[in-house]
């Protein structure tokens, strides 16, 4: 059996691949497709710590503080 990180690293590469083989955005549409997968088999406490985790402002506040 195929270790965890290799699995993700395949999902990952094959992700990226189909945005360098076509358009760039299908590597968006195929990662957002994979997190709706993730997040489908999560239990609501899941979620809710993946969110406590990593809120959108996190990504924001670092998004600013790169800017110039």
């Amino acid at each position: 059996m195929m270790p965890d990180a290799d699995l993700l690293g395949d999902l990952l590469r094959a992700a990226e691949n189909h945005g360098k083989a076509g358009d760039p955005e299908h590597e968006v549409g195929d990662l957002e497709a994979l997190i709706d997968a993730c997040w489908e088999r999560l239990t609501p406490e899941q979620r809710r710590e993946i969110y406590a985790e990593l809120p959108p402002e996190r990504w924001l506040e670092e998004e600013e503080a790169a800017a110039p």
